[in-house]
């Protein structure tokens, strides 16, 4: 039960406006049960506690690292107690490391109705001693596609362990011919998996009119 803005009870209050108050205040709690966090201890603190319990959606799975992950919920409802006991006892994580490799840019083309595959295999800047990323936080992908109907596409990335996230889902309604131009589309699914291995980028085209081949730079 919770108070709505006319001061009255209410159990179907919803909307993104009134979820990211109350994630703001509950964040509030836990930086003061410890004022040392930074924004990443935030992050793992809200990825170990959170609760799936009571949300359903057809897609939940445990991801390589163990945890339980959902498009639609992310990691789940987030737990006041269970972030400010945990912050209480909360050691820093260490420094940020970010691993930047490029992958071989190929010309290919996506013909519609079809699925185009690219597989990469990164070591996780393993050579470079202040790059190396064992374990991953925030995936990151930048593409560059030219496409006569942008919203035709839809876009998957899979991790070494198996985790599928959906970057960008297919949107009938988008009609732009400005493709994508160095795009950055992020993921934090396979928080925790190994950063070493095959990862698979998945663009689909799914025609919704008649239309010129698409184009991956």
């Amino acid at each position: 039960m919770i108070v709505g803005p006319q001061q009255g009870c209410s159990r179907t209050l919803s909307g993104t406006s009134f979820s990211s108050s109350l994630a703001a205040g509950v964040i509030a709690l836990t930086l003061e049960a410890n004022p040392l966090l930074t924004w990443r201890d935030v992050q793992h603190i809200i990825v170990r506690t959170s609760k799936a319990h009571h949300l359903v959606a057809p897609d939940w799975h445990y991801n390589g690292a163990g945890y339980k992950v959902s498009l639609l919920y992310g990691f789940g409802l987030l737990d006041a107690e269970s972030m400010v006991k945990e912050a209480e006892r909360w050691k820093q994580v260490p420094a940020q490391r970010k691993c930047v490799e490029e992958a071989i840019q190929l010309s290919r083309i996506i013909y519609p109705g079809s699925v185009l595959t690219s597989t990469y295999e990164t070591t996780g800047c393993s050579s470079e001693a202040l790059r190396h990323v064992v374990y991953v936080e925030h995936v990151i992908i930048c593409i560059t596609i030219t496409h006569s109907r942008r919203g035709d596409l839809s876009i998957t990335l899979t991790s070494p362990a198996g985790t599928v996230s959906q970057l960008l889902a297919h949107r009938p309604l988008d009609n732009s011919t400005e493709g994508f131009q160095n795009w950055e589309f992020m993921t934090t699914h396979s928080w925790g998996e190994q950063a070493a291995g095959a990862w698979t980028l998945k663009i689909k085209d799914t025609p919704s009119q008649k239309r010129d081949n698409a184009k991956l730079g």
